[in-house]
């Protein structure tokens, strides 16, 4: 049971002598295990789901990608190839999110086009491994072209409600982050590479929740 305080007036004696009265204010008893809020809707609760789910997975891949990018710069193939498999079962999830929004087909072209993107990652941590500035550069531009292919997706599964150009801004934006992470980790800067890190899970929020919030709108009566 808690207090709550409220202006009385009431005959101060009676007050004082129950010592409910404190401050010019009476104390009432209130019983807060019958005091509740209205529950979230269905459409609500639908949304905050999509909308966590949704960040939680975009963050992951931030986290994985980046353990899997050190591991390789540091020559731990074991590691590497763990962070690698995990890095998979996160795209499968992501895929099986967009196959439950648009359907089989969507799905699976969502995988094929993010897993390439993870490979171009590989292929530029490769490049800063070896010091390949060419190897680098190529995989680099590979990112930016993967950026306006998503976004042109995005755009079209969500029906237009995202416009490419906003997508693909905030896609690269997120990949110049991890792209930063895989160059402070070769420097072994690895302050920078956590602050990197933190940057590009932020970045991925963004992303997450302006396509969620694309996808409620696309279905109302789902979300």
């Amino acid at each position: 049971m808690n207090w709550v305080r409220t202006a009385s007036g009431l005959a101060l004696g009676v007050l004082f002598s129950t010592g409910l009265l404190v401050g010019g204010c009476v104390e009432v008893p209130v019983d807060t295990t019958t005091a509740t809020t209205p529950p979230p809707t269905k459409a609500e609760t639908s949304a905050a789901s999509l909308r966590q789910g949704l960040d939680a997975l975009l963050q992951e891949n931030v986290v994985l990608v980046a353990a899997a990018t050190n591991a390789a710069l540091g020559g731990r193939l074991d590691e590497y190839n763990a962070a690698y498999s995990a890095i998979d079962d996160n795209t499968r999830e992501l895929e099986g999110a967009v196959r439950t929004i648009y359907g089989e087909d969507a799905g699976r072209k969502f995988y094929d086009l993010w897993h390439t993107h993870i490979g171009y990652l590989v292929d530029y941590t490769q490049g800063v491994a070896t010091n390949d500035e060419a190897k680098r550069t190529k995989a680099q531009s590979e990112l930016v072209a993967y950026s306006t292919d998503f976004g042109n997706m995005v755009q079209s599964l969500t029906g237009g409600r995202l416009n490419h150009d906003t997508v693909a801004d905030l896609t690269r934006a997120n990949i110049a982050e991890l792209k930063g992470v895989i160059d402070a980790q070769g420097a072994k800067d690895y302050a920078l590479a956590y602050t990197d890190e933190r940057d590009a899970e932020k970045q991925s929020f963004i992303l997450g929740n302006t396509w969620s919030n694309a996808i409620v709108l696309q279905f109302p009566d789902k979300y």
